[in-house]
């Protein structure tokens, strides 16, 4: 809900706000069109990602949410969809269009959310320390 509420907090310094059935959509000053899926509000539905942004239809952000409970430095758990998702659109030169929001001292008064962008260009470039992933067989 923290994440959905800082988009809105963000996106509402473009336009009115309208409600939809998955989330939100502004329309801008130059007619741009945006909209804001949270696509796991009800339950996860394993695309890899809790929210779509779209803007005039074209999808152009991807966002991943992550809690923690703490400020503490520990392992956030990622799915094989989740980085896979991240991985091919690292492949396509469009890794910046993905990001996990780790949203810090959930359910607290001082909730912060970080946003990491482009995890697999920062786990390459050896700034996000992953743990080895499991593999089947």
């Amino acid at each position: 809900m923290e994440v959905y509420l800082a988009l809105k907090k963000e996106y509402q310094k473009l336009g009115t706000i309208t409600k939809t059935d998955f989330g939100f959509k502004i329309i801008n000053k130059n007619n741009e069109e945006f909209q804001i899926e949270w696509l796991n509000q009800n339950g996860n539905i394993g695309k890899g990602y809790d929210f779509v942004i779209k803007k005039d239809g074209n999808e152009i952000e991807y966002i991943e949410v992550k809690t923690k409970t703490q400020e503490v430095k520990e392992l956030i758990m990622v799915s094989g969809t989740q980085w896979k998702f991240a991985e091919n659109l690292f492949k396509q030169n469009k890794g910046n269009k993905y990001s996990f929001y780790i949203v810090l001292n959930a359910g607290e008064e001082n909730v912060k959310i970080k946003k990491l962008k482009n995890p697999i260009k920062l786990w390459k470039e050896e700034k996000l320390f992953a743990h080895p992933l499991g593999f089947m067989l």
